[in-house]
């Protein structure tokens, strides 16, 4: 039996909707009051999957809250949340909220 190979055509390529979150700080209001730092991981993260034709949203939790229409509107298809060892326990509320 012959092996099937995947073979894409450029013009029919799937195109996923794409979110990238980044959770609040577990400081809370305290750092809504200083000096936030732009996600670059997310973006850096964004700028390489736009390569590929996908939509790329990022919420960053820092400064915005979920809006469920606006989720439901871009419907992602894969949801990737970032979180360093602190958060997440948040990242898991977070999660948990989205499902």
């Amino acid at each position: 039996m012959k092996k099937k190979e995947l073979t894409f055509d450029k013009e029919k390529k799937l195109k996923k909707n794409i979110l990238l979150i980044r959770p609040p700080s577990s400081l809370g209001e305290l750092t809504k009051t200083s000096a936030t730092q732009h996600p670059i991981n997310l973006l850096c993260i964004a700028a390489y999957i736009r390569q590929f034709g996908h939509y790329v949203k990022i919420l960053d939790m820092e400064i915005d809250e979920i809006n469920t229409k606006k989720l439901i509107e871009f419907n992602p298809d894969v949801i990737e949340i970032t979180a360093m060892t602190p958060l997440v326990k948040i990242a898991n509320q977070i999660c948990l909220k989205i499902n």
